[in-house]
């Protein structure tokens, strides 16, 4: 078993890919309880909205907060540009939440 500290310092090496998803929800868990199911239908509904974007109309705001966003977060480190490797993972999560909860969008 790992120590705090040992576990702290693995942190900063990454979580590895294969892991990362059951690490994070371990983390933060699942309070809204978004399975693998849900999360592909959600990405689903982004797909139609952004096929029909110019009728999605609060879609259309939130995915372009949404871009404006991924380029400002971590910008030290580039790893949310587009184009990177983790660009579209970020946005398919952040997508998916405005049309889960419409109510909210992407705030």
């Amino acid at each position: 078993m790992l120590s705090v500290r040992g576990f702290k310092d693995q942190l900063k090496k990454g979580i590895p890919t294969e892991v990362r998803g059951d690490a994070w929800e371990s983390i933060l868990g699942n309070e809204v309880r978004i399975s693998d199911k849900l999360y592909d239908a959600l990405l689903e509904r982004v797909r139609l909205c952004e096929e029909n974007l110019e009728s999605e109309v609060q879609f259309k705001k939130n995915i372009k907060v949404i871009e404006n966003d991924l380029h400002r977060t971590y910008s030290d480190l580039g790893l949310f540009r587009y184009g990177e490797k983790l660009y579209q993972p970020l946005k398919n999560v952040l997508a998916a939440y405005s049309v889960f909860r419409i109510d909210l969008g992407y705030v």
